[in-house]
């Protein structure tokens, strides 16, 4: 009678020894090939259709808004220099703001390994804030 029991806790010991040694060869080969299938799985996301689009729509988008903020502070500064009120210096101050912080959304998503390659060639690489075209002050 004993002797059944322990063929039963032998077997049952094994099992568990067995799905331990099976669930850590499991792990061990999930971590063994995580570089690799990490790599692929960014190159799949990088290349979909969805990003490609998604991103050289962006890196328009954020070019035309640096031009267009260039543009209004230029506005801006003229009617701060006509009436310099306290509210036309603050909109003045916050349109550069935002073409800065846009100019440097323009330049982080030049530097991404998702982005990068989907700018279009006729837009800058990065956004030289010394350009005077980019660097989000009124022309003197």
């Amino acid at each position: 009678m004993v002797r059944g029991y322990v063929y039963v806790i032998g077997i049952v010991l094994v099992l568990m020894l067995s799905t331990w040694a099976f669930l850590a060869l499991g792990f061990g080969l999930r971590v063994a090939t995580a570089g690799i299938v990490g790599r692929g799985k960014a190159h799949i996301q990088i290349e979909s259709a969805n990003n490609r689009i998604e991103k050289q729509e962006l890196f328009e988008t954020l070019h035309a808004d640096i031009r267009k903020y260039d543009d209004q502070i230029q506005v801006a500064a003229q009617t701060f220099s006509d009436y310099p009120t306290e509210r036309h210096q603050q909109n003045l101050q916050g349109l550069k703001l935002i073409c800065i912080d846009t100019t440097e959304e323009y330049n982080a998503e030049a530097r991404k390994v998702s982005s990068q390659q989907f700018r279009d060639s006729e837009l800058p690489y990065q956004i030289d804030s010394f350009d005077i075209d980019y660097d989000c002050k009124e022309d003197a």
